[in-house]
Order: C-alpha cells, then structure tokens, then sequence
C-alpha cells in the first residue's frame, strides 16, 4: 500500500493527538509517582519529560515530512509514466515528453527529482 498525502496527514494529526494524550497523562503519572518501573520516563522531572516529548515530536515532524516528500515523489512519477503511456495531449504532458525525449530517457525509468528541476 502506497500512503497518500492525506493519509499522512491523519496519521500525523493521530500522533500528535497521542502525544498530547500522553503528555497530560505523564504528567499526572509524574505527580502521584505511578509511573511503571519499565518507562524510559522514571526518574526524570516534569521539565525532563516535557524535553522528551517535544523531541519526539520533532522526530515525528521529520518523519512525516519525509513521507510526505516521498508520496509527493510518487505521485509524481506515477502520472509522469501515465501521461507517457497514454500520450495525453495537454500542454503539461507534451512539454514533459519533448523534455523526456530530448535528454533520450527511457520512459519507464524511474525520474531523478533533481534532473526535472534542472529542466
């Protein structure tokens, strides 16, 4: 299964929900000394934790960024190979098939990003 933009999204939108879930939850864990003698969280002060969790955030931030850029990628070449495929006519698909055709690429190649930039 390849991820959509929007399924990202949700996901994305899902964690951070449960990071503020469990934010308020650590806290409180924190403050009445239940925490379970396994978490990576015991021992730690309320500031430690909060500089925890704002680290996971911003690894998560990261992650989706990355998945993001990689379904956009996909996309991308997905209707790049469709356009080829099925010579649509608009001036969008024969623009990237003159450009295609002029640096000789074999259409079903993968496309390097950088290179279509360049173009």
């Amino acid at each position: 299964m390849r991820p959509g933009p929007l399924e990202i999204l949700r996901y994305y939108r899902g964690c951070l929900e449960s990071l503020e879930t469990f934010g308020s939850t650590l806290e409180t864990s924190l403050e009445t000394g239940s925490l379970p003698s396994d978490s990576r969280f015991l021992g730690m002060t309320l500031a430690e934790c909060n500089t925890a969790l704002a680290e996971l955030r911003a690894e998560l931030d990261q992650q989706v960024v990355l998945m993001l850029t990689a379904s956009f990628e996909s996309l991308f070449q997905l209707d790049r190979i469709e356009r080829f495929e099925r010579k649509k006519k608009g001036p969008l698909s024969r623009s990237l098939r003159k450009w295609w055709k002029g640096e000789r690429r074999n259409p079903q190649k993968w496309l390097k990003m950088e290179s279509l930039l360049d173009a």
